[in-house]
Formats: structure tokens, C-alpha cells, sequence
């Protein structure tokens, strides 16, 4: 019997996901057009941080428990599983475009720099808090930059389109626990560590959102909006959530995140950077063996981690 509960739940959250995903893009774009802004804009912001409610959740809960390492690893999961599993995913049909978001971009590489030195003494400091809550404000006035902006003039807008994107994220989000909870059901069953739950179950089961998000945006052909839904929701997931942890929490967190994973989302940020700066310049082809490259880093990774 519970089994089959586990099962159906699986399922119920599956239906939620998918649905909750095909209409919440759909609303974003409709808002980026009666707003005037491009859907870059929209990506890196509403759908960013909607989708990263689940990491900034778990985040939430995990130091309400004074689990600094679930925390942690959720995060530094999640971002790997976004660039190398989702983002490379999306390359394999990906359509170019020209909006660019370069001091995003950096905001993203200079907070995964910060997240290294910060947890090279397996704590987060009020300092280390302090630069994660300075970049996460460089990051939203770099969302008034030129590059980041389309000159359109904005129609009538219509607010029944914000109820649909709530409704339609809410479903989202609630599709994603319920896939979350009964997977670390199942892994706890099994005698996994906390670090390993939350670096993988956890970690890819709070980017159920992000991947279906970025699916539904590439089968909309909405290359924008998928390049602003990865790279937001990586900074806001690193800014947001860190901080927390510096600020209540002062336990050590698993040197296994130093040794191993950061290294990972060190490779994979870069990659990440470097395609989608030069995303609109390179071929088909390209694009698709550069999502190659991701998705056997990411393979690479879960393999080592439960090696």
C-alpha cells in the first residue's frame, strides 16, 4: 500500500509539474509582452526566482532543523543539475539569441567564487553573508542594464495574466515537493547520507521546476527566457540561500563539499558563461556538442558522488 500511494503520488506531482510548467511560461511571456521588457528580463526574474522557491525552501527548513549540510548541498546540487543536466538538455535543440545579460553573467561567476573561498573553512561568516547579499543587489541593478532590455512599448496590461502565473507556479512548485518528498522517502529508506540526499535527490528534485520550465520554454522556442530561468535562479539560489546560513547558522559544513562538488560547479559555470556569451555565433552543431559536454559532466558527477 505504500508503495502504491508513493507511486501515485509520484505520478500526481508529475501532471502538476508538467502542466503547472506549459502554463506558467506561457503567462511570463504574455507579461513580458504587455510590460514592454524582453523575455530575458522575465527569465531571470519571475521564472528565476519562482523556480527557485523549492531550493530557497528547503534552504528555509534545513536551517530551521540547524542542518547546515542540506542546505548547502541542495544548493551546490541544484546548480549543477540546472547547468549540466537542464541547461545541457535544452542545447540539444536550442535556437540562439542576440539579448545578452552580461553583468548578470558576472554576478553568477563571482558568486560561485565567493560560495569556494567562503567554504574553504566549512563555514559561512557574517562577512561571507554580507558579499552574497552585496552581489545578489549588483545582480538586480544589472536587470535595468542596457543589455537586458528591448525597446518595445508596452500594451495594455492585464492582470488576469499575473493570477494565471501564480496559479500556474503554484502547481509547479507543488508538483516538484511532491516529487521530492517521495524520492527522499525512498533514499532515506536505504541508508543514503544527508549531503549525498540533498546533492542529488534533493538537488534535482528542486530543479524539476527549472527543467520543466526550460522545456516548456524551448518547445516555445523561447531561447531567452530558458538562458534567464538558469542563470537567475543559480544566483538566487547561491545569494539568497548562503546568506541564511551565515547568518544562524555557525556549524561545520561537509568538507565533501570542498573536495568534490564545488570543483564540478566551478567546470560547469564556466562552461556556462563561455556558451552563452558566444551562443548566437555558434552553430547548430556546436551547440549541441557543447550540451553534450554538460550532460556527461553531470553524468560524471553522480557517478563519483555514489562511487
Amino acid at each position: 500500500m505504500d508503495f502504491i500511494t508513493t507511486a501515485t503520488l509520484l505520478i500526481v506531482g508529475l501532471v502538476l509539474l508538467v502542466w503547472g510548467a506549459d502554463r506558467f511560461i506561457e503567462a511570463s511571456s504574455k507579461i513580458a509582452i504587455q510590460l514592454g521588457v524582453s523575455e530575458l528580463v522575465i527569465g531571470l526574474t519571475l521564472v528565476a526566482f519562482g523556480t527557485s522557491a523549492p531550493e530557497v525552501s528547503v534552504g528555509v527548513a534545513s536551517v530551521i532543523n540547524n542542518n547546515a549540510n542540506i542546505a548547502a548541498g541542495t544548493i551546490i546540487g541544484s546548480n549543477i543539475a540546472n547547468i549540466g543536466l537542464i541547461f545541457g538538455v535544452t542545447l540539444f535543440a536550442f535556437v540562439g539569441t542576440k539579448d545578452k545579460a552580461t553583468l548578470p553573467l558576472v554576478c553568477f561567476g563571482l558568486s560561485v567564487v565567493l560560495l569556494f573561498f567562503a567554504l574553504n573553512d566549512l563555514k559561512i561568516n557574517l562577512y561571507e553573508s554580507l558579499g552574497f547579499l552585496i552581489i545578489l543587489i549588483l545582480f538586480l541593478y544589472g536587470l535595468d542594464n542596457k543589455d537586458t532590455q528591448v525597446q518595445t512599448s508596452p500594451n495594455n496590461f492585464q492582470s488576469k495574466e499575473i493570477l494565471f502565473a501564480l496559479i500556474s507556479l503554484v502547481a509547479l512548485i507543488a508538483g516538484a515537493q511532491l516529487t521530492v518528498e517521495n524520492a527522499e522517502k525512498l533514499a532515506l529508506s536505504f541508508g543514503i547520507s544527508e549531503t549525498i540526499i540533498g546533492l542529488t535527490i534533493i538537488a534535482v528534485g528542486t530543479s524539476l521546476p527549472e527543467l520543466a520550465a526550460s522545456l516548456a520554454a524551448l518547445y516555445k522556442q523561447k531561447g531567452q527566457m530558458i538562458i534567464g530561468n538558469i542563470l537567475g535562479s543559480n544566483v538566487f539560489n547561491i545569494v539568497t540561500v548562503m546568506p541564511i546560513i551565515g547568518f544562524s547558522l555557525q556549524t561545520n559544513i561537509d568538507p565533501q563539499l570542498l573536495q568534490k562538488d564545488i570543483w564540478y560547479l566551478f567546470a560547469l559555470t564556466g562552461i556556462f558563461i563561455i556558451v552563452t556569451l558566444l551562443q548566437s555565433k555558434l552553430s547548430k552543431t556546436m551547440l549541441q556538442l557543447s550540451g553534450g559536454l554538460l550532460v556527461g559532466i553531470y553524468c560524471l558527477y553522480i557517478f563519483t558522488t555514489f562511487v
